[in-house]
């Protein structure tokens, strides 16, 4: 399995639900797969309530990501959310 479709499927179990999720996970994203994660991660972010998206300040132009946050974590929160094996 690729980084990218491990991302993926990370991210199917982690729900969009705080600005501060949408933020970590965009950070992580970038750390993994740098600018190639963008469209990965505003796939998902689009599934968040649009209240949630404008409090993190995200909007069609701006990407939310800086460095420092590792794409380990992301994985291990969706396989911690994930089915079990």
């Amino acid at each position: 399995m690729s980084d990218i479709e491990r991302i993926r499927d990370a991210l199917s179990f982690i729900p969009p639900d705080s600005p501060e999720t949408l933020l970590r996970m965009g950070m992580a994203i970038k750390d993994g797969l740098g600018d190639e994660g963008f469209w990965i991660w505003n796939e998902w972010v689009q599934q968040a309530d649009p209240s949630v998206r404008a409090a993190a300040g995200i909007f069609a132009d701006r990407q939310p990501w800086n460095s420092g946050a590792d794409v380990v974590p992301l994985v291990r929160k969706g396989e911690d959310g994930g089915p079990p094996a």
